[in-house]
């Protein structure tokens, strides 16, 4: 996905590879399940699909599972999921612990 990629490239230039961890969706979303998420590749909630995130962050969602999700470890709940707001977040909120802080 193309948003979520530019996600991944703020990421990178910004140096938070140890501090924001990702999980990956296969490559083809489905149409029952929506986008799967790769075998282990949900450490934190242990979910196969993003639609399982969804409803981990909101028990009664029934929305779109779309992705990027910028996800919030502490409060176990979704922050964000669009790519825009994730960027600049990114950008922005996290210098204190980035390695190449604006």
């Amino acid at each position: 996905c193309g948003w979520s990629h530019r996600c991944l490239i703020i990421r990178r230039l910004k140096g938070l590879e140890d501090a924001i961890s990702v999980s990956y969706v296969q490559p083809f979303m489905g149409q029952e399940n929506g986008w799967t998420i790769a075998e282990g590749g949900d450490p934190l909630n242990g979910k196969s699909a993003m639609w399982q995130v969804y409803v981990a962050a909101q028990s009664d969602y029934t929305g779109r599972a779309s992705v990027p999700v910028l996800w919030d470890k502490e409060g176990g709940t979704i922050v964000s999921n669009e790519s825009l707001d994730i960027a600049k977040a990114l950008d922005c909120e996290f210098d204190g612990i980035a390695a190449n802080p604006s």
